[in-house]
């Protein structure tokens, strides 16, 4: 029998999987070179991280989305590299690594993905989160991960500068969490749904499903990703609303999204 945690990593993969498939395609993502079995094992590794470390120590949104901060920090930065196309500063295009962190992963790919996992699949408090050891697990196959791919993968490479931008925001949020995490963050919180979210979220799917069936039929090597442009574009722009609309429900319920 798959328990809860397995279920819950489970959705919260498939839906980021459907995030890349909106943009990639299906030939993007599905017969390009073993992609599809690498972001798999990628996100099911980060989302078992992160499903226990809700468990664990019950996170708030904010920690959270520092969390996702950093993991998309060392995405962007050793391995699609994406955040070195000019125009930049000290080596960072800085409007887009902070949308691709703060919107994407972390109000698209953490928030948005966990509530959706944990409407589909309530959370079940009781079961453990994983041991040390498959902590360790998990983040050794994310750090193998990155150190392959920005050494054998053609992609975009920074200056020095870039880097040691990205490792001070890296290990400044890593020096938070280990300071911080010491104890349960908050209560044992009962999921609270949200028909206003239910649209963000499931609207998101039906738009990556159109998006990536429809629209992403054609793909381009851009900054050394395989992409479709419009398809690019066009998620840019509802990944951008959905933000927006995630800020506009903390603004009228100041209360937590539910994860």
């Amino acid at each position: 029998m798959v328990n809860n945690k397995i279920k819950i990593v489970f959705l919260a993969v498939i839906f980021n999987l459907l995030f890349e498939y909106s943009i990639r395609g299906f030939y993007g993502l599905f017969l390009h070179k073993g992609l599809i079995i690498l972001l798999f094992i990628l996100y099911f590794s980060y989302f078992m991280i992160v499903d226990s470390l809700i468990r664990k120590f019950r996170i708030n949104n904010i920690q959270l989305l520092i969390v996702s901060f950093i993991f998309g920090t060392l995405i962007v930065t050793f391995f699609a590299g994406n955040i070195f196309i000019n125009p930049t500063f000290i080596g960072v295009n800085i409007p887009r690594f902070f949308f691709i962190n703060i919107i994407w992963w972390g109000f698209i790919q953490a928030l948005l993905t966990f509530y959706l996992a944990t409407r589909l699949v309530q959370r079940d408090w009781d079961e453990k989160p994983i041991g040390r050891l498959s902590f360790f697990m998990y983040s050794g196959f994310i750090i193998i991960f990155l150190i392959f791919t920005f050494i054998f993968i053609k992609t975009p490479k920074g200056p020095l500068t870039g880097y040691i931008f990205s490792l001070v925001l890296i290990i400044s949020g890593l020096l938070y969490l280990k300071i911080k995490l010491q104890k349960p963050q908050q209560e044992i919180y009962i999921f609270k749904k949200s028909i206003y979210l239910d649209v963000l979220s499931f609207g998101s799917v039906i738009f990556f499903l159109i998006s990536g069936t429809f629209i992403a039929t054609s793909q381009t090597s851009i900054d050394g990703m395989i992409i479709n442009l419009l398809a690019l574009k066009l998620s840019v722009v509802w990944t951008g609303l959905v933000f927006i609309g995630m800020i506009l429900y903390y603004l009228k319920n100041k209360e937590q999204i539910s994860t």
